[in-house]
């Protein structure tokens, strides 16, 4: 649960699935993280093929 006033978006498919060995098999993007305070707090943390999840720390992006 986020805490009042912040969101929390994804640019890729609305769900994400993975395979047996733990790819992804949707559409792959970024969580951006928009604390209440504003948008030049943002954060990413990206989503590879992979199945892995790199942060990619202060972002310009916004959540709206």
């Amino acid at each position: 649960m986020l805490p009042d006033g912040d969101k929390l978006t994804f640019s890729g498919s609305s769900s994400i699935r993975f395979d047996s060995s733990g790819r992804v098999t949707s559409t792959v993007g970024s969580f951006i993280y928009c604390p209440a305070g504003g948008d030049g707090k943002s954060k990413a943390l990206k989503l590879a093929l992979s199945g892995n999840a790199f942060y990619t720390g202060d972002v310009d992006q916004n959540c709206s």
